[in-house]
């Protein structure tokens, strides 16, 4: 490609159309986030609350009844926020001990993931100490 042989109008229409294509690419990057905040491990929201927002009809009394979104959240957990919940709620548990669903809904995770991590990296924990099926507390 020759550039010498571009003609300015060209060169002009060339800009406009990727300044647009910059302003289309940051559009898109904010729709993913918002997208993938909806699927977060420690998203709280509820099918219910994903709501199409419906067209406004121009009224002259109109007034805005729709929640704020919620504010965009990291795609991961930090590295070891795990371990810290977990061991913040067996520690408020006390001698007792907490069954598994108990310590999962307390840290917003799935049963399942807290399973997991017990029995993988809690086993090598000696704070950590089983007392029965699914139930865990701080060794005294």
């Amino acid at each position: 490609m020759d550039l010498t042989k571009i003609h300015i109008s060209t060169l002009h229409k060339m800009l406009k159309l990727s300044e647009r294509k910059e302003e289309l690419l940051k559009d898109l990057k904010e729709l993913e986030e918002k997208i993938a905040s909806h699927f977060s491990p420690h998203s709280n929201l509820i099918p219910s609350k994903l709501q199409i927002p419906k067209k406004q009809t121009h009224t002259t009394s109109q007034k805005s009844s729709q929640t704020p979104e919620p504010a965009a959240r990291s795609k991961r957990a930090s590295r070891g926020s795990m371990k810290t919940m977990i061991l913040e709620v067996l520690q408020q548990s006390g001698p007792a001990g907490i069954k598994v669903p108990e310590i999962a809904r307390q840290i917003g995770v799935k049963n399942a993931n807290v399973h997991v991590w017990l029995s993988n990296t809690g086993k090598k924990l000696a704070e950590i100490e089983r007392i029965g099926a699914g139930l865990f507390r701080i060794r005294q």
